[in-house]
């Protein structure tokens, strides 16, 4: 018999971990490694491959501002617990003072606030994973009436999670569908249509068709998945110890804590329990700790700088450089963390030098796609306020908001001026023509545009925002021909 070793690929990402790679990848622009570690921890949570007398997950983001380490993390919780604001956010900047330690885990007995709850609580840790374990619970009894309070275990539990959050995901997709459909048909029927137009409307009703009908045979399925895993958990029901709600904690800009506080923290990461000053304990062991610092933004912009790079983001002449660059960028900001009296060398080993992610800087494409997402956000919640409003962005107010957050100022802030620009050039004068209504503002049904404009000010050309409108129904009459006498030469 002859047999032999067959090496096996570690490395590339599997294909669950690919499907909240994805999700990851949809929603945050850039940053692949913090995307991949993310989805490893995601898929090691799922399955129980994991200490579970430590947290579900640690990591610490690292790098200048602006470049999605808050946003990442959001979007955890928002695949996680199906709200991006499902998570204890700790501002460590106002906990600079040691003193101030009795606001995180309480006062002892006979100090002030002994009898206030501290902004570290079970009862905080535990609400948003209760709330969804809620929703949870009513998905259950939907499906198994007679069954409603039976236990699973945490992989199962933590898939039917997914499945409940992608149904809803999907029964929203198909809501919007009807909606679109339904305009569509309004529009058909309201004005004379030209042969071609006739064509595009089938199409367009088609493809939504056929999309919602798909959505309804995967819900369908999702449904199934959720009784077989009811059927499977009740065949095998045997008493447990009850399970924590799964929680997220954000330490932001932990740098800037009291190190005595941080030090507070270390049973956390060591056996995930924190005790409190009244005597009480928090159980971290299903909680996944994010931490995010800007320790390192000088140093990255100082190996930038020698080819007019800047913290906030690349241009695209620099992104091959900057790629070449990246793992001594990684090596450097690291040797500034480990000579930070803010990250002790006892928090280090206990985070794991694996677990710290460094955020580089964005490039011109990133950018592009996220003044894309910033312009589609503000577009969802005009529509939302009113019906049936159809706003079109034109190349050139893409390429205005691009222009305007690349000077020096901005560029160091990253991806945030692009939100202000945006509020402060296009939704103050969206929002004033809402106001104005009737009187020559924007009314419901409506359709316009927003673009760009060169006028002259003082003798220098300078560019102005314009919003323009058009009627909902525009159908063009051409005047009748009247007979009138030829004129002769």
């Amino acid at each position: 018999m002859i047999a032999m070793w067959t090496p096996l690929d570690h490395e590339s990402l599997s294909q669950e971990e690919l499907g909240y790679f994805d999700f990851f990848d949809r929603n945050v622009i850039g940053q692949m490694r913090a995307k991949e570690k993310l989805a490893s921890k995601l898929a090691a949570y799922k399955h129980g491959l994991r200490d579970k007398m430590k947290p579900a997950g640690v990591l610490c983001f690292l790098g200048p501002s602006g470049v999605g380490k808050t946003y990442l993390a959001r979007m955890f919780a928002h695949m996680l617990l199906n709200n991006p604001d499902a998570f204890i956010r700790i501002d460590c900047s106002t906990y600079q003072e040691e003193h101030s330690i009795s606001r995180l885990i309480g006062s002892p007995p006979g100090y002030v606030g002994f009898n206030g709850e501290p902004e570290l609580s079970q009862d905080k840790l535990n609400f948003w994973g209760i709330k969804l374990e809620e929703e949870l619970r009513k998905e259950k009894q939907r499906l198994e009436e007679e069954k409603p309070n039976f236990e699973i275990n945490e992989k199962d539990r933590f898939e039917m999670l997914l499945i409940v959050v992608e149904i809803q995901k999907l029964k929203d997709r198909n809501k919007k569908i009807q909606e679109d459909l339904d305009k569509l048909d309004l529009a058909i029927d309201k004005k004379e249509v030209t042969l071609e137009e006739e064509i595009t409307y089938f199409e367009e009703t088609g493809r939504l068709t056929r999309e919602k009908e798909w959505n309804e045979l995967k819900i369908e399925e999702l449904d199934q998945k959720i009784k077989d895993i009811i059927h499977s958990s009740n065949k095998n029901k045997k008493e447990s110890q009850e399970t924590l709600p799964v929680s997220i904690v954000l330490f932001d800009e932990i740098e800037k804590m009291h190190p005595k506080i941080t030090r507070a923290l270390l049973p956390m990461f060591d056996n995930g329990i924190v005790p409190l000053a009244n005597g009480n304990r928090i159980n971290f062991r299903n909680c996944f700790v994010f931490m995010t610092s800007n320790i390192g933004s000088e140093e990255i912009a100082k190996k930038l700088s020698g080819r007019g790079g800047q913290i906030g983001y690349n241009t695209k002449e620099e992104k091959e450089e900057e790629r070449d660059s990246k793992d001594s960028i990684y090596d450097v900001v690291i040797k500034k963390v480990e000579n930070s009296p803010h990250f002790p060398t006892e928090l280090i080993g206990r985070i794991g030098k694996e677990n710290f992610i460094v955020f580089h800087p964005l490039e011109d494409n990133d950018i592009k796609k996220i003044i894309d997402n910033q312009l589609f956000i503000l577009m969802t919640r005009f529509k939302k306020t009113i019906p049936n409003l159809k706003i079109e962005f034109t190349k050139a107010i893409r390429n205005y908001i691009f222009k305007e957050t690349r000077d020096p100022m901005n560029r160091s802030l990253g991806a945030r001026p692009i939100e202000n620009v945006i509020s402060a050039k296009i939704a103050s004068a969206l929002i004033n023509l809402v106001i104005k209504a009737e009187n020559g503002g924007i009314i419901a049904g409506d359709r316009i545009s927003i673009d760009i404009k060169t006028v002259d000010s003082n003798g220098k050309k300078k560019e102005k925002v314009v919003i323009k409108k058009f009627s909902p129904n525009p159908i063009l009459e051409i005047p009748e021909k009247t007979s009138e006498p030829r004129k002769e030469d």
